[in-house]
């Protein structure tokens, strides 16, 4: 069994690498990235001392990331870093490719709320669309609904206060929300490639896993 992770030079794709690694041979994995110079020289010399095949694969190159994914099983697919209507069409290229490539199982990172009617934030347009296009696509997949990364407000929040003489003011009154960890997010995405979530089943929760 061969398993791709995609944008591996990113801080999610990064620790579903990880991930991978501690739970099967590098010789069963092919990880991707868009550009190799996005990556360190010591982490692609470390991952291809242990067997991993390390490739490029641009979400806007789709006859590139066919030959990228070839020899492979089950792909995790991390989202675009782009919003809007290209991000979409990014996604679908990756979709066709995989399926070209002759990939049995999709893995896809998503956002929560992609699949409610009428519930608004404004990148849930692009994943619910890449929703119902994997879908439609007849592939085996999971599919991860994760919220706001915690990380993200934590590095934030620091920037923030070095350029507001320590403050950190927002326009959200008494507004709640949650988040989510980065590396829970990893260990769950890793789960769900390796074969754990139920098939054909959207996934929300990690306890649906474990």
């Amino acid at each position: 069994m061969k398993y791709i992770v995609t944008g591996v030079d990113g801080q999610l794709g990064g620790r579903v690498a990880e991930n991978m690694l501690n739970s099967v041979p590098g010789n069963n994995l092919i990880f991707t990235c868009r550009n190799h110079k996005y990556l360190s020289q010591e982490k692609r010399q470390r991952w291809k001392e242990k067997g991993v095949s390390v490739r490029e694969a641009d979400y806007d190159d789709k006859k590139g990331m066919v030959l990228a994914f070839k020899g492979g099983n089950r792909i995790y697919i991390v989202s675009s870093i782009i919003n809007g209507p290209q991000r979409v069409i990014q996604h679908k290229n990756v979709v066709d490719a995989a399926l070209e490539a002759g990939i049995e199982h999709l893995t896809y990172t998503s956002f929560l709320g992609a699949n409610r009617a009428g519930y608004s934030q404004y990148v849930i347009p692009d994943h619910t669309e890449t929703e119902k296009y994997i879908a439609a696509s007849g592939i085996e997949y999971n599919i991860m609904r994760n919220n706001l990364y915690a990380e993200n407000y934590l590095i934030n929040s620091v920037f923030l206060a070095n350029i507001s003489s320590n403050k950190w003011i927002t326009p959200a009154g008494d507004g709640k929300a949650t988040f989510v960890a980065k590396d829970d997010s990893g260990r769950v995405a890793a789960a769900l490639l390796l074969g754990k979530g139920k098939k054909i089943k959207i996934t929300t929760s990690p306890a649906e896993i474990f």
